[in-house]
């Protein structure tokens, strides 16, 4: 029997510290993220 998927996290280290990233899927499809990055890092979200 096939599962969906609510959340995913991950976790990555880097030399300035974890970076932990989290999306998850909400009731009306869509998808909120939450991204945590030590000081002196930057990102990009990116939407499809």
């Amino acid at each position: 029997m096939a599962t969906t998927a609510h959340f995913v996290e991950a976790e990555y280290p880097t030399p300035l510290g974890i970076v932990h990233v989290r999306h998850e899927r909400k009731p009306d499809g869509s998808i909120e993220s939450a991204v945590n990055v030590p000081a002196g890092i930057t990102y990009e979200i990116r939407e499809q």
